[in-house]
């Protein structure tokens, strides 16, 4: 099967969760942890948007799960923003930390309290997440 990749990058296939598409682009030689001008790599993009099928085949290609933004986010802080409950778990079963800092401090969980993520919320403390974790702004 052929398929045309012109106009495609692993963000894009990321934001459409077309897995299809990301394997492609993953075997013409495309970088998993392409980052772009905010630092956000695939992973990020796939934490934003729940596409659990590119997340999976990101993390199996070996992308990063702990990857960093250039605000100090990692995709389980995505996540956590956007209440991505299946991408969350994903990346919390292969070893993303859950008590993961930003530049100011924030966790995952801070993240999740702050945007009313409360399924994320729950798994991230289910799984172990520090509920008394302070950020340099306590």
């Amino acid at each position: 099967m052929n398929i045309d990749l012109e106009g495609w990058n692993l963000h894009r296939a990321a934001y459409e969760n077309r897995d299809g598409i990301a394997q492609a682009l993953i075997a013409r030689g495309d970088d998993v942890d392409a980052i772009d001008e905010d630092g956000f790599t695939p992973l990020h993009v796939a934490a934003w948007y729940n596409s659990l099928d590119v997340a999976r085949l990101l993390i199996d290609r070996g992308a990063e799960a702990d990857a960093r933004n250039k605000f100090g986010f990692t995709p389980l802080h995505v996540a956590a923003r956007y209440n991505s409950l299946d991408v969350a778990r994903l990346l919390i079963d292969r070893g993303a930390e859950v008590d993961a800092m930003d530049e100011d401090g924030f966790t995952p969980l801070h993240v999740a309290a702050r945007y009313n993520s409360l399924d994320v919320a729950r798994l991230l403390i289910d799984r172990g997440a520090e509920v008394d974790a302070r950020n340099k702004f306590d």
